[in-house]
């Protein structure tokens, strides 16, 4: 049977309801959940009339709360009420949504079980990213769903849904969440992705499979190889991210990332999984540590050490698009141009350098991690790869599918301009204009927006973000001395 989900939200919050609908939509395509709002409501329809049947025969409420919701006097005193009144007799179950940080836990809703884990709001930043939030906020509606359900779930319900498949056209995406022209894979920040024709199927960036879901809820406790895992910390475009720990070494602590199974034959091809021996060969104070690579079951597993002071988007994402202070950010420039100068001494070229793939380790230094589409170099100094990478850090000629590393450059570069400025160079919502920006456009002068920004590390940044290569600085560690010459 279908159980019937009914929203409750305040008109403020409309766009974070529709992503966790995305997030529920598998669920939805099993035939497990039917999904209300009033933004189904038909014209020439009694409106209010259609709100209080709906809210009177749903079996959850959904209550999003944030600000706006306890303001609005329709939400909270009209169908909160409503709903807590079927929830205490047993008519309904009642789940509270964090969205924004707001103070909730009073009477009536402080007596309640919400979402997500311990009612951290889904915007806040102890999550990883948006969709992290909202896929634990998946979880914890999946486990009352299963309680309306039970028995189990019948076996014709455990299909994979919507997995996603090769296509030909370069898929296109939103965001800094990873792109690639031969398979779709998902994001890893709250953005989508969308292929150049319209797929047979709504493609969400949840879970692809109930089964999935279901695997992946019972991690918690079990072992990939000799690594206990612990909690999860994170989920990226490829996989998801615990902390685990060795069994014989019980006190150390590592980070595991686990890759979705489907993504199996990609990854055989990948740098580290065809040529183990450069784990050895990549130690460098900068780059974060790989222990070990592997696979369980069907999935490929990294496993690296844990860097316990976030990431780089994090600390973007507490400076509400301030600047950070040019010291700081000369420092964390300078260790990850070190970092890429190795690893390009060893003909590897990273591709996919952005905030979320820099980490601090416990000294509080910045480490270059996720080599998931790296690849090396042959006898020349450039290659004809994919189309893949994270777009607003693309150089122009990895859009057409050539890198070098002079593209990781570029990559810094960008990089730079948003930590000195407290914005991207480029931002779009679209692929196609993002690379005509990158390719065309020249960027506004970041002294516009950081009048304090050094003349010099204004012309470096500039030099790095060169639309020619050859016009570019000849490597990361020229790009880190000119930011730190007057």
């Amino acid at each position: 049977m279908q159980v019937t989900i009914f929203f409750c939200y305040a008109r403020e919050d409309e766009a974070l309801l529709k992503k966790l609908k995305t997030h529920l939509r598998p669920l939805q395509r099993q035939g497990l959940i039917d999904v209300w709002y009033d933004r189904d409501i038909r014209a020439g329809t009694e409106w209010q009339q259609e709100i209080k049947e709906h809210l009177n025969s749903a079996q959850i409420v959904l209550l999003l709360v944030s600000p706006d919701f306890m303001d609005s006097d329709y939400c909270y005193s009209i169908e909160m009420q409503r709903a807590l009144e079927r929830h205490a007799r047993g008519q309904a179950k009642v789940i509270p949504i964090i969205l924004r940080p707001v103070y909730w836990q009073g009477e009536p809703l402080g007596k309640l079980q919400a979402l997500p884990t311990d009612g951290k709001p889904v915007t806040g930043s102890d999550w990883y990213n948006l969709d992290s939030a909202l896929y634990d906020v998946t979880k914890g509606i999946y486990k009352v769903v299963m309680d309306f359900t039970s028995p189990a779930v019948p076996g014709e319900r455990q299909k994979e849904i919507a997995k996603p498949s090769v296509i030909t056209p370069v898929v296109q995406h939103i965001g800094d969440g990873i792109l690639r022209s031969d398979k779709l894979v998902r994001p890893d920040a709250d953005n989508n992705i969308i292929s150049g024709t319209t797929p047979p199927h709504d493609r969400s960036n949840t879970v692809s499979s109930i089964e999935e879901l279901q695997e992946e809820m019972n991690y918690i406790g079990k072992f990939i190889n000799v690594y206990r895992i612990e909690r999860e910390i994170g989920r990226g475009g490829l996989g998801h991210v615990y902390l685990a720990r060795p069994t014989q070494l019980p006190g150390r602590t590592v980070a595991i990332k686990l890759f979705y199974s489907h993504l199996s034959e990609v990854l055989k091809e990948g740098l580290l999984f065809q040529q183990t021996q450069l784990l050895e060969k990549l130690k460098h104070p900068y780059v974060l540590p790989i222990i070990d690579v592997g696979i369980q079951g069907k999935s490929h597993y990294i496993v690296t050490e844990y860097a316990p002071k976030g990431s780089l988007r994090d600390r973007i994402q507490h400076q509400y698009q301030q600047p950070l202070p040019v010291q700081e950010a000369v420092a964390i420039l300078s260790q990850i141009g070190q970092a890429l100068a190795h690893i390009h001494q060893l003909n590897i070229v990273h591709r996919d350098i952005k905030p979320a793939n820099i980490l601090f380790n416990e000294r509080g230094e910045a480490q270059l991690t996720d080599f998931d589409i790296a690849v090396m170099l042959d006898s020349g100094s450039s290659k004809k790869v994919n189309v893949m990478g994270s777009p607003p850090y693309m150089a122009p000629e990895q859009f057409e599918g050539t890198i070098s590393r002079k593209s990781d450059q570029y990559a810094l570069g960008c990089l730079a301009y948003e930590l000195c400025t407290g914005r991207r160079a480029f931002d779009s919502p679209n692929f196609i204009s993002m690379q005509f920006m990158h390719t065309v456009e020249k960027p506004i002068a970041p002294r516009q927006f950081n009048q304090e920004l050094p003349v010099h590390i204004e012309e470096a940044i500039l030099k790095a973000m060169a639309k020619n290569e050859a016009d570019r600085l000849s490597g990361t560690l020229a790009f880190v001395s000119a930011l730190n010459t007057k």
